[in-house]
């Protein structure tokens, strides 16, 4: 779960959140494995949240975007306060969806 969501946060990273979410399940499924590739819901709930939640850079979401002209931000305030921000959002995802995947 956590490959999944570093993954889709570095694709993240350049290219949009859509196109992040359409292409990455399929590719991942392509990789090779000890155990078998886990279902595409296991791996596309991960490669949705993380896509969807890029605060490092200005690039990976368009509210990122829309305000970084007018706001005067700098490339490095978004590393400053998104990368944090990241890591606490995904220690959170990953908790909770291995629970709901694999507990409950």
């Amino acid at each position: 779960c956590s490959t999944l969501i570093c993954s889709s946060r570095l694709c993240g990273l350049v290219i949009p959140v859509l196109a992040t979410t359409a292409t990455l399940p399929p590719a991942l499924k392509t990789f090779p494995t000890e155990p078998p590739p886990p279902a595409v819901n296991l791996t596309s709930s991960p490669v949705s949240f993380a896509a969807a939640a890029n605060f490092i850079t200005p690039i990976g979401y368009q509210t990122n975007l829309m305000v970084y002209g007018p706001g005067g931000y700098k490339f490095a305030d978004y590393m400053k306060i998104g990368g944090p921000l990241a890591l606490i959002y995904m220690v959170v995802t990953v908790t909770i969806l291995s629970l709901i995947y694999f507990v409950w």
